[in-house]
């Protein structure tokens, strides 16, 4: 995600004088990267031999989003408290969750539907079965 963002800046689409644009990326690639991190948490999940493929995709959509997500709720609760002109407005916490559960959260469960149907990532060694001995510990350190 960053390296996209970075790029994006390097090519000239984001621009320092569009107040908001970085944030406003930021979000965009964070939901469309969505897809790549249900296919890699289903390659990863199914090399460790996990059987539960939805319990994986609830995880990867919504543990650190949803963490995310209750810091800021938290952080602008207190803002609007007392009455901060850099609260974000309720419509736009609505836009970006609407966001994270109708367009991030379907985009993880295909990338992660994809990842399980590849073949098991194997390990490229396989490790004897001799028995390391330990190794002394120095007396004087």
């Amino acid at each position: 995600m960053t390296a996209c963002i970075l790029v994006f800046a390097v090519l000239g689409f984001l621009s320092p004088s569009n107040r908001g644009g970085m944030l406003s990326a930021l979000i965009f690639v964070f939901v469309a990267m969505g897809c790549f991190a249900g296919y890699a948490s289903a390659r990863t999940y199914k090399m460790f031999e996990g059987r539960d493929w939805l319990r994986n995709v609830i995880y990867t959509g919504v543990a650190f989003p949803g963490v995310v997500a209750a810091v800021v709720m938290v952080i602008n609760g207190y803002m609007w408290h007392f009455h901060s002109s850099a609260a974000i407005p309720f419509g736009v916490l609505v836009g970006v969750v609407a966001l994270w559960f109708f367009v991030s959260i379907p985009l993880v469960a295909l990338g992660a539907y994809i990842g399980f149907t590849q073949d098991k990532i194997e390990a490229v060694i396989k490790p004897h079965d001799l028995e390391r001995t330990p190794v002394p510990t120095p007396l004087f350190v």
